[in-house]
């Protein structure tokens, strides 16, 4: 099975969400699927999977994607609804042309 999880965060990061979210997508790859998880541009790391080895702990067993913009200035109450709007656009376009099962999200 094809899976996409969509997610608007800073990834990797050492908060519980974003923890949360690489093991369900390493469980989903240890499962048999494939899985591409779809993040936001906030943070780009030089090698991301040293940054997952050394904040995680594992190196990850599926792939991802970044989309959408770094950062929306200044940060007014509505730019958090024109980010969210934005990033789901953008994975959207990206998925367009993708073959997949499932999409999967946390967000509303």
């Amino acid at each position: 099975m094809n899976i996409i999880y969509a997610a608007n965060i800073r990834f990797p990061s050492e908060r519980a969400h974003s923890v949360q979210i690489a093991h369900m997508c390493k469980a989903f790859a240890e499962a048999g699927n494939d899985v591409t998880l779809y993040v936001n541009k906030r943070f780009e790391p030089e090698s991301e999977n040293t940054e997952i080895r050394n904040i995680l702990g594992f190196d990850p067993q599926f792939v991802i994607k970044r989309v959408g913009l770094r950062r929306i200035y200044p940060w007014w109450q509505w730019t958090f609804v024109w980010n969210e709007l934005w990033f789901t656009l953008c994975t959207l376009i990206h998925i367009r042309g993708v073959a997949y099962d499932v999409v999967y999200t946390r967000s509303e």
